[in-house]
C-alpha cells in the first residue's frame, strides 16, 4: 500500500474522531492504545506529533479564528522545549568543568543548531 495514501487516510480518520469533540474518555482510550503499542512505535509516533507540533508553530502553518489558539500553544511547547534543552546542555559543560561564560556560550550554541535545524532535535531514537 501507498504510504501517502496510508498516512492521508490516517489524518482523515483522526480527524473524524477529533470532529466527535474527543471528549475524556475517548482520550482516555487513545491515550490506552497509544501505550499498548510497541515501544519502538511509541518512540515513532511520537516523534511524528513532535514534529507535528514544530510545523504548527512555524511560519508556514496558516490560522484564522479556528486554529490561532493551537499554534500560540506550540509556540510555548517549542520554545519551553529549547529552553529545558539549553539548560541541559548548560548544566552537562558545567559538570563537565567548563567555566560558566563557556557553558553559556556553548550551550546557547544549541538554540542557534535547533533554530537551523529543529527537526533534527525532535527525532527520537529507536532502539
Amino acid at each position: 500500500m501507498d504510504k501517502e495514501v496510508v498516512i492521508r487516510d490516517f489524518v482523515k480518520n483522526f480527524s473524524n474522531v477529533a470532529n466527535w469533540g474527543f471528549r475524556d474518555d475517548e482520550q482516555k482510550v487513545f491515550n490506552e492504545a497509544f501505550s499498548c503499542e510497541h515501544r519502538t512505535l511509541q518512540q515513532s509516533m511520537f516523534g511524528a506529533v513532535a514534529k507535528l507540533v514544530l510545523y504548527v508553530s512555524s511560519d508556514e502553518y496558516r490560522t484564522d479564528g479556528r486554529n490561532i489558539a493551537s499554534k500560540e500553544m506550540a509556540k510555548m511547547f517549542i520554545d519551553g522545549y529549547i529552553d529545558q534543552l539549553v539548560k541541559r546542555q548548560y548544566k552537562r559543560f558545567i559538570d563537565s568543568g567548563c567555566d560558566e561564560e563557556t557553558a553559556v556560550r556553548m550551550s546557547e550554541g544549541y538554540r542557534k543548531d535547533f533554530e537551523s535545524n529543529p527537526s533534527m532535535w525532535l527525532t527520537l531514537p529507536c532502539v
